[in-house]
């Protein structure tokens, strides 16, 4: 299978799941990307604020506060910023609960 390799392009992996960045961390670099992870949401938002990426993953569970204001927080400091939000724990509706 080609990819289209996408030339100095970073991803923030953002998830306190170790399984879930190594398999993530395996599957980007295929696409161009190289690879920031951070397992902590204040972590991130302070790289966000100092450094630049392409597209953001996180899991929707790794902040304190909803997961909506994190992702508001995040497009605070990176108005464009792609992010792709990850969540195991939805209820039947497809809305986020915490874990």
């Amino acid at each position: 299978m080609s990819h289209e390799i996408l030339q100095d392009k970073r991803a923030l992996l953002i998830d306190r799941d170790l399984d879930s960045l190594n398999i993530l961390d395996g599957v980007l670099p295929e696409f161009g990307y190289e690879i920031a992870i951070t397992q902590s949401a204040d972590e991130a938002l302070v790289r966000l604020e100092m450094e630049e990426f392409q597209l953001t993953v996180v899991d929707l569970s790794v902040s304190q506060i909803p997961p909506e204001d994190f992702i508001s927080k995040i497009h605070e400091r990176a108005p464009e910023l792609p992010i792709v939000g990850l969540a195991a724990n939805l209820d039947s509706r497809g809305r986020f609960f915490p874990a």
